[in-house]
């Protein structure tokens, strides 16, 4: 009985994790300026990195829809991107809209420069997140790119 509370309990948790990464991933300029360990703690073990120039340490993860990539190096995270597919225009449009929502809640300026490309910019980061429709897997991918800037 013990053990099957302690499953039951793992399984929340991890239905609860997962759900705050999946709502991170467009979120990916909050990592900038983040050290490497960080952004392993939040998104799990990378499944590659390469490491061979500590000025350049670059980490990637996968998931089920999408992939992250974070360039790093002493100081912190300075480069972040992220691909991700969604299943119709209007899921993609929806996490986009919350996404956009969030980095004016934190001081971002939001710059539109098309239905489907936006520019996030603050002070030391500046990132875009564009909507491509994808016609060969008939799914709506996301790019967001996130990098840290002088000043």
């Amino acid at each position: 009985m013990k053990i099957l509370k302690v499953i039951i309990f793992m399984l929340i948790l991890l239905c609860l994790l997962s759900g705050r990464l999946i709502a991170q991933d467009l979120n990916i300029y909050n990592m900038i300026g983040k050290k490497l360990a960080y952004v392993i703690q939040v998104y799990g073990k990378p499944i590659h990195q390469d490491n061979s120039n500590p000025d350049m340490v670059c980490t990637f993860f996968k998931g089920s829809d999408g992939t992250m990539s974070f360039v790093s190096n002493k100081n912190g995270v300075y480069q972040a991107e992220t691909y991700k597919s969604y299943g119709s225009p209007g899921a993609a449009r929806s996490e986009i809209d919350k996404s956009i929502s969030k980095a004016i809640s934190g001081g971002f300026k939001c710059d539109t420069v098309s239905v489907d490309d936006f520019q996030l910019i603050k002070t030391g980061v500046k990132s875009t997140l564009q909507v491509n429709n994808n016609k060969i897997t008939k799914k709506t991918d996301v790019h967001a790119k996130a990098v840290r800037t002088e000043g």
